[in-house]
């Protein structure tokens, strides 16, 4: 046995052994499948993002249009990466997003939904997550906004008029209703009349 530690690089039992050149090539791409999202038509990367968008994984879209699983991949981030712009209108960015969060509610619903299903309740969970971060993108759970401030002598004066012919009450004589009485105090007993 030697005193040297082993080179993390050469732990070889962590490796599964499934674990071949083309499944590495399959997972991240060759120069290949840069070359062919690179050189994609706008139109194809579009449409791969809208499949992409409504939840379709990137097998099925890879088969749909003929291309390599890492090429759909790329198409993808290069189609977003170029659609992030500082001046895009934030509601078309609330919408894509909106589309995204929709597509992974869908991923996930029918086993929150299933009572059978031994993990429903982590679909569950991750459902509810899915529909907070949609509202909080929609801005439907923001306070509530209350205006406050004061009416004017006119808007008093015909919110007075409607109370009082809807209650059928004679309207308030306006000034002080305190004016008119006189406070007198008792010197013997100390108490006002």
């Amino acid at each position: 046995m030697s005193d040297t530690a082993p080179d993390p690089g050469d732990d070889l039992d962590r490796l599964p052994e499934d674990l071949t050149i083309r499944r590495v090539q399959k997972r991240i791409g060759t120069r290949k499948d840069v070359h062919d999202a690179e050189m994609m038509s706008e139109v194809m990367a579009r449409a791969i993002v809208a499949l992409w968008t409504r939840g379709v994984n990137y097998p099925d879209i890879a088969d749909e249009f003929g291309i390599s699983v890492a090429t759909a991949r790329m198409a993808v981030e290069r189609v977003l990466a170029d659609s992030l712009d500082d001046n895009e209108d934030k509601t078309i960015q609330r919408h894509r997003v909106s589309l995204q969060l929709d597509a992974f509610l869908r991923g996930v619903v029918d086993r929150a939904l299933d009572k059978q299903d031994d993990q429903q309740l982590a679909y569950l969970r991750a459902a509810l997550q899915v529909v907070d971060r949609k509202a909080r993108l929609l801005g439907l759970d923001a306070p509530i906004n209350v205006q406050l401030g004061l009416p004017s002598k006119d808007d008093l004066d015909q919110w007075v008029a409607a109370v009082t012919m809807f209650n059928g009450t004679a309207s308030p004589i306006e000034g002080d209703p305190f004016d008119e009485i006189e406070m007198t105090e008792d010197p013997e007993t100390g108490e006002w009349s």
